[in-house]
C-alpha cells in the first residue's frame, strides 16, 4: 500500500480510511504535546470534570501509599526512599495491587536471605526485578536508573518531590491529547513530553493549591472512572 501523507492508492477501502483517519487522528495528537497550553487546558477541564470521589481518592492516594511505605521500612529495616524505590521499580506494566503485592514478594524473600533475583516471581519486566535486588543490596535508590517515570514515582511514593517529579506514563499522556481509545498507545512518552505534561500537572496544583502528586493522583482516579476501572 503505497501513500504519502493522507493520499493513498485506495482511498476508498476501509482499511485505507482507516488508516487515514488513525494517521491525522496520531498528528493531533503529537500537534497538541507540542502546545503546553493545550496540554494545560485538557488537563485542566478533566481535573475540573472529576467527581466528588474522584477527588477524595486523588487527594489522598499518595498519602496512603506513603504510608504503606512507612510501614515496610519499619518492618524490613530499609528507608523510605528504598522502599519506594523498589515499589517503584516494580511497577511497570502492571496494576497498583498487583505492584503492591510483587513488592512485599520481593521484601520478604529478601528479608528470608534470597539474593538471586530469579527466585522471585513479579509481573514487570526481569530487568526491573534485578534493579529492585540492586537497591535492597546497597541501599542505594539510585540504582532505580534514569527513567523519569520510575524515578518520580519513588520520589513522589516517598514524600519527595523536586521540579521533575511528576509522575507522568501513558495514561496521563491519553488524558493530555484528549484520547479516547487507545490509540495514543502508538506515541511514546518522550522526555520534551513528559516535561509538558509534567508543567501542565504543576500549573494546575499551583492554581488548585495542590500537591503536584495529588493533581496527578486525581487525574489518573479520573480516567479510572471514564474506563470503568473504578466500581
Amino acid at each position: 500500500l503505497l501513500r504519502t501523507r493522507y493520499s493513498i492508492i485506495f482511498p476508498n477501502s476501509p482499511s485505507t480510511l482507516y488508516l487515514i483517519n488513525t494517521m491525522k487522528n496520531l498528528d493531533a495528537f503529537k500537534d497538541t504535546l507540542n502546545n503546553p497550553n493545550k496540554v494545560y487546558q485538557k488537563l485542566n477541564y478533566v481535573f475540573n470534570s472529576a467527581s466528588a470521589q474522584d477527588l477524595l481518592d486523588g487527594a489522598r492516594w499518595y498519602a496512603q501509599a506513603e504510608s504503606m511505605c512507612e510501614l515496610l521500612s519499619t518492618k524490613y529495616g530499609h528507608s523510605k526512599m528504598v522502599i519506594a524505590s523498589v515499589v517503584s521499580c516494580l511497577s511497570p506494566a502492571c496494576s497498583w495491587t498487583q505492584n503492591v503485592k510483587d513488592a512485599r514478594h520481593v521484601l520478604k524473600l529478601w528479608d528470608s536471605g534470597s539474593r538471586n533475583p530469579e527466585d522471585a516471581t513479579c509481573s514487570t519486566y526481569g530487568n526491573n526485578v534485578i534493579k529492585a535486588y540492586k537497591i535492597l543490596e546497597t541501599g542505594n535508590p539510585e540504582h532505580i536508573g534514569n527513567g523519569l517515570k520510575t524515578t518520580s514515582f519513588a520520589c513522589n511514593l516517598a514524600g519527595l518531590w523536586n521540579d521533575n517529579a511528576v509522575t507522568i506514563d501513558r495514561h496521563m499522556l491519553g488524558l493530555a491529547v484528549g484520547s479516547r481509545s487507545t490509540l495514543h498507545q502508538k506515541i511514546s512518552v518522550t522526555a520534551k513530553r513528559y516535561r509538558t505534561i509534567s508543567e501542565a500537572v504543576k500549573r494546575i496544583a499551583k492554581n488548585k493549591g495542590l500537591e503536584p502528586r495529588q493533581v496527578q493522583a486525581i487525574l489518573w482516579e479520573s480516567f479510572r472512572t471514564r474506563v470503568g476501572l473504578k466500581k
